[in-house]
């Protein structure tokens, strides 16, 4: 019996690699998604070079990778249960300041390149069966001053899901809202200005639990997974008061 396939955005680091690693123990066959020949390498090593991965290059802020990928998409849809997005990339700046070059790759890198991937996806799958994690933030929910092209971002991603999840039949999509985890996604920010306070010093989850967690809710077809209370109470407060909700997130990030 061939194994179920599945296809990891941001598969070298964080919670793309630890979603790796749980989608392997559990008898998948994983196509691994890396932006550069240098984290192909390293997470080959990571993986103890596992029979049941495949490498391939996607740097979703080339257009040439992205046109190359819709192709291979086409020969192995068939084959690919379900697609998962952890890829992300952060600059920390004020928007008026943001080198515009910056502002445009994040939002390709962070949404525009796998919506066009996934159009195609959706295609090959003749609009059935057609599955997806979504790795999304609590800045979907609520705006967060210098950080606008990832909060940008993050609410297309969001939005979009929304908007096709009843077009596409026999189909789960589940959106998760992961909450700060100990990886190394702050440290490699690209921060314009160095006095901005970017970095929350709250409790943060182990990405390997995280993992775990959304393969539970991934089997028990769940439309969303928030992590923390904390995200649950954004939402509540969003609907109550949208004014009040930006107030308190942008008094913490002042």
């Amino acid at each position: 019996m061939k194994k179920k396939e599945v296809i990891i955005f941001g598969s070298s680091g964080g919670l793309g690699l630890e979603l790796v690693r749980v989608f392997l123990k559990n008898n998948y066959r994983v196509i691994c998604i890396c932006s550069s020949k240098k984290k192909v390498k390293s997470l080959k090593k990571n993986l103890n070079f596992s029979k049941q991965c495949e490498f391939k290059i996607c740097d979703l802020a080339r257009k040439r990778d992205v046109n190359n990928f819709k192709k291979f998409i086409k020969n192995r849809s068939k084959n690919v249960e379900l697609i998962v997005f952890a890829s992300a990339t952060l600059t920390v700046s004020k928007f008026s300041e943001i080198p515009i070059k910056n502002f445009n790759n994040d939002i390709q890198i962070n949404a525009l390149s796998f919506i066009e991937i996934f159009r195609e996806f959706i295609k090959y799958k003749k609009k059935l069966y057609v599955n997806a994690i979504i790795i999304l933030s609590n800045t979907s929910i609520v705006g967060i001053k210098n950080f606008s092209s990832y909060c940008i971002s993050k609410s297309i991603l969001e939005r979009f899901v929304e908007s096709i999840s009843d077009e596409i039949k026999n189909s789960n999509f589940l959106l998760v809202y992961p909450g700060p985890m100990k990886t190394q996604f702050d440290d490699n920010a690209k921060v314009i200005n160095k006095n901005f306070n970017y970095k929350l010093n709250n409790k943060r989850s182990l990405p390997h639990n995280v993992a775990k967690k959304i393969f539970r809710y991934y089997l028990l077809k769940k439309k969303y997974l928030f992590f923390k209370l904390t995200t649950r109470i954004l939402y509540i407060i969003k609907g109550l008061s949208p004014t009040y909700l930006s107030k308190i997130i942008n008094y913490i990030y002042k």
